[in-house]
């Protein structure tokens, strides 16, 4: 979400309009998605608070768990998110402080605390977790980090491969299944799907608990980026049991 306003990125830029955050989380949610996030992807680098009305309003519409990210700064911001009727809250920037993560843990309980662990390679390949809406590195690797993350409480991390985010060309099997190996909790993999042969390899393949996307949901199909909402077959589950 960017202005309000349901967007999808290529690499944490150039926003593209979706639609109506309350209409589309509803049609997913109509459509038995397991999990859906929000996340507002200009809150933290404009100084804002979350938009605890809006979220007030999705709780409403939502019957899976429900959780929501962007300028997540303070407890009192993860106790009025929560208030709002998400389950999960999702931090990204205020991890940087892990005292941060250890301390809303203990406020919520780990199962309500996400860190989103955004990732971009280096040109040496390294995997490097990035901070600010993918503007700001941080000096060390993303296994590292993810780890230190767990260490401090998280109950959970969101993997987004910020070179795959919306080029629809797989997901980073590699970067999921080193981090996956390394951590205890679920690992949720984002970044890239363009099938849903590719949700079943990141999670058979990989190693992650889950698989998340935007534009394979939102776009017809790759070579064609009008915006239609939809969801996998339910068959999808079964194929990914096997």
């Amino acid at each position: 979400m960017a202005g309000g306003r349901l967007v999808k990125t290529r690499q944490f830029s150039s926003p593209h309009y979706i639609g109506d955050p309350v209409n589309t989380i509803h049609i997913f949610n109509t459509l038995r998605a397991e999990e859906i996030f929000l996340l507002d992807i200009r809150a933290t680098v404009e100084g804002r608070d979350p938009d605890y009305g809006l979220l007030a309003q999705q709780a409403r519409f939502v019957s899976v768990p429900f959780g929501y990210g962007g300028g997540i700064r303070t407890l009192d911001q993860v106790r009025r998110v929560l208030a709002a009727g998400c389950e999960k809250v999702v931090v990204n920037s205020a991890a940087t402080d892990p005292a941060f993560v250890t301390a809303a843990a203990r406020l919520t309980g780990s199962q309500a605390i996400v860190v989103s662990v955004d990732v971009r390679r280096d040109p040496d390949g390294m995997a490097r977790p990035y901070v600010r809406s993918g503007s700001h590195a941080l000096n060390e690797s993303a296994t590292t980090f993810a780890r230190r993350m767990v260490d401090a409480g998280a109950g959970e991390l969101l993997l987004h491969s910020i070179d795959r985010d919306g080029s629809m060309q797989g997901y980073d099997v590699p970067l999921v299944q080193e981090v996956a190996t390394a951590v205890s909790v679920p690992v949720i993999a984002v970044g890239g799907a363009r099938t849903r042969d590719d949700l079943a390899a990141v999670i058979k393949q990989g190693g992650a608990q889950a698989a998340a996307a935007g534009a394979l949901f939102f776009y017809q199909k790759a070579t064609n980026r009008n915006v239609l909402v939809n969801y996998p077959e339910l068959h999808i589950r079964r194929s990914l049991m096997r």
